[in-house]
């Protein structure tokens, strides 16, 4: 699982910032932009992600339909499967599932290795068209 989360989101994120350098005029914006973005990205919302399952009115919104916008950001993908690979037993405790998930059950690091993949295909399709 591990191998697969490095090496789809080191393709992803070589795509993702390629992108995402078209919308600066300057190189030393781009540079500064990128990096907080996947600092916040990468360090705070999975932490917040974490902190909202945990509250009992935040955490329907947050399962449901938050973690599927946020997903589509390659860094937190991968930062969310990281951060949530040793959590899988307090996970089946707090939503009550009957069995503890593994890496790679939906409750695990599957919609993460879907979600990379996916996003993975959407940069591509942006690079043809951005390039071509």
């Amino acid at each position: 699982m591990l191998l697969i989360l490095f090496l789809l989101y080191g393709i992803n994120n070589i795509m993702f910032v390629y992108v995402l350098s078209f919308l600066f005029k300057s190189v030393g914006k781009a540079q500064v932009f990128t990096f907080v973005f996947h600092y916040f990205w990468m360090c705070f919302m999975p932490l917040l992600s974490f902190v909202l399952r945990f509250f009992e009115a935040t955490r329907k919104i947050e399962h449901n339909i938050l973690e599927y916008i946020w997903w589509c950001i390659p860094g937190y993908s991968f930062s969310f499967a990281l951060f949530n690979l040793p959590f899988y037993r307090v996970y089946a405790a707090i939503f009550a599932w009957p069995d503890v998930p593994d890496a790679f059950d939906f409750n695990g690091g599957l919609w993460e290795l879907i979600y990379l993949c996916g996003t993975f295909v959407l940069l591509l399709l942006a690079f043809i068209f951005i390039e071509f």
